[in-house]
């Protein structure tokens, strides 16, 4: 009996604090117009009870935390892409052969960018089978999302002036070392069967580079 009446304090205290601070909490929200004029997409433009003009759009929050996953997860690759090209030009400039001091770039991570929601994990039985429970607050990954789309949106944006900063410099030296200024590229031709014959093959480091050019003077 004791420990029964411990859980209903437990429980009472829990939804207490809950209403009166309104964290992670749903409520109402007020989102009935006086009057609709029209409508601009899946939006509805109308008058509220001041007789303000608003442009009103509804969706269900499982669709929108989905919807910005998945932009997350395009924009974390579009990083990726960018940070990979920026640190292989770095690194190529970097190399003595190209007049650098021998020193490699660093280089940070998408998850070093990522705001930690704390996940709750119960062991234990559900309806009848033994399984681990993970909870987390639905307003704080929506929130974590949302915030990590903003920091890789200015993140690609500054990788990728970098980058082309970067390449702007590579290719100067890149000249005086007696390379091209861009990368060597695969050479080859289609066969009438739509096969690709590779006669030369495309650059994919320094050391290449230079045997390429070797190749071409016939060393």
């Amino acid at each position: 009996m004791k420990r029964h009446l411990t859980m209903i304090f437990i429980l009472t205290s829990f939804f207490t604090v809950g209403c009166a601070t309104r964290d992670h909490v749903a409520f109402d929200i007020d989102a009935d117009l006086k009057a609709t004029k029209g409508k601009v997409g899946d939006a509805v433009v109308g008058l509220n009870d001041k007789n303000q003009i608003l442009v009103q759009e509804e969706s269900l929050a499982t669709d929108e935390l989905l919807v910005q996953q998945s932009l997350n997860e395009r924009l974390q690759a579009d990083y990726a892409h960018e940070a990979y090209v920026l640190k292989q030009c770095r690194a190529d400039i970097s190399d003595p052969r190209l007049g650098g001091n021998g020193e490699l770039p660093e280089y940070k991570e998408v998850d070093s960018f990522k705001d930690i929601v704390e996940i709750k994990e119960e062991l234990g039985l559900v309806n009848g089978e033994i399984k681990v429970v993970k909870k987390s607050f639905f307003d704080e990954q929506y929130k974590a999302e949302k915030k990590l789309t903003t920091t890789l949106r200015k993140m690609i944006s500054a990788t990728k002036d970098s980058r082309e900063r970067c390449e702007r410099r590579m290719g100067i030296a890149r000249r005086n070392a007696g390379l091209p200024g861009e990368r060597f590229k695969a050479q080859g031709h289609f066969t009438s069967n739509g096969t690709w014959v590779e006669t030369r093959k495309g650059e994919n480091s320094l050391d290449d580079a230079f045997e390429i050019r070797a190749m071409m003077q016939g060393h």
